[in-house]
């Protein structure tokens, strides 16, 4: 029989076993919590979900510091309207736009991209970074992608008559007449005065297959700016257009003047001046077209015929051309052309 001192060694030899059992099993189960936690933070049960349903994880997330220094998390994303909303320190924005414009100033539309979506970003309420970015990307050749910048300029000031004006011209660089229509009578309603909206709202009117509206529209922008010589151009080819080669010739002179190194506004005035007979004056006109570079052969095809070495087309009754459009014959075709974007101050802006 044992003593109770033995009794009482082996209890305590007893408990004390349990509680390192028990201390292994809690330390195992905090190993696995931390382990699953680990996995979560890899791919946790958000991402797994968006993952499932997109196909695609969510975003990187990148950081911009606050001025107290914390930071401030921000999807990154190839689409631009999730790029805008990133968060952009003033200090960023503001350097960023000081490069943007230099770039656009130095006709580096391109370039001036970069750094202007920044500053949109980082500006989201400011209708003129939204708008020069417009104009940045609408010089590049980004009309869709400009359209919803110049949108947003025209929708944060909706008496920004620029803003609605080169809108115009992107939807028309997209085909869509009815949309740029609608921007140009916004813009002649916020300044009716304005030739350029005036002249996108011809530009529409005549795609639109609206030629007589269109010509009076564009006697409109004529009168309101005489020395414009990019409406002075579009006059001159819808009149030729509808046949009217005596009424557009005065247009077209003026476009020359102003213009006197654009191919199509030399080709334009030569088409004019053949139909009416005057072959030596189409002659030099044609030079002048190829002289001035002539991307697509319509002068050196013309001067060609003109001077006997191929014969001449028939021409398509006026009728026919106005509602086709300018004639397929690549040697009696006018081209419209639409100039430069809309500058806000009178400048490239």
């Amino acid at each position: 029989m044992r003593s109770p001192d033995t009794h009482d060694e082996l209890t305590r030899m007893a408990l004390t076993a349990f509680a390192a059992l028990a201390g292994l099993a809690l330390l195992s189960a905090c190993s696995r919590e931390m382990s699953r936690e680990t996995a979560g933070a890899a791919t946790s049960p958000v991402v797994a979900d968006s993952t499932a349903r997109t196909g695609t994880a969510p975003p990187v997330l990148a950081v911009a510091p606050d001025a107290d220094g914390s930071a401030a998390h921000a999807p990154v994303s190839s689409d631009p309207a999730a790029r805008d909303s990133a968060r952009v320190t003033p200090a960023a924005a503001k350097a960023a736009w000081h490069e943007g414009v230099a770039l656009f100033e130095d006709h580096s539309y391109a370039a001036a991209c970069v750094p202007l979506r920044i500053a949109a970003g980082g500006r989201p309420d400011d209708a003129y970074a939204q708008y020069l970015l417009g104009l940045a990307l609408l010089k590049s050749g980004s009309a869709a992608e400009a359209e919803s910048y110049l949108a947003r300029a025209s929708a944060l000031d909706p008496m920004f008559v620029r803003a609605w004006t080169n809108l115009a011209r992107a939807r028309m660089a997209q085909a869509n007449p009815e949309g740029a229509l609608a921007a140009a009578d916004a813009a002649l309603e916020a300044d009716p005065s304005f030739a350029a909206a005036m002249h996108q709202r011809g530009r529409a009117l005549a795609a639109l297959g609206r030629i007589e509206e269109a010509i009076g529209t564009l006697a409109q922008a004529r009168a309101l700016d005489p020395d414009d010589a990019w409406i002075a151009n579009t006059a001159g080819y819808l009149l030729l257009r509808a046949g009217r080669e005596s009424d557009a010739i005065p247009h077209l002179e003026a476009a020359r003047e102003g213009l006197p190194s654009v191919a199509y506004v030399r080709n334009n005035l030569a088409l004019a001046y053949e139909r009416m007979g005057r072959a030596e004056e189409a002659l030099a006109e044609f030079r002048a077209a190829i002289e001035a570079g002539d991307p697509d052969g319509k002068a050196e095809a013309s001067l060609a015929r003109l001077e006997g070495r191929t014969p001449l087309p028939q021409a398509p009754p006026a009728e026919a051309t106005v509602a086709a459009g300018p004639s397929p014959q690549p040697a009696a075709r006018a081209v419209e052309g639409d100039g430069t974007a809309i500058a806000p101050h009178g400048s490239d802006r």
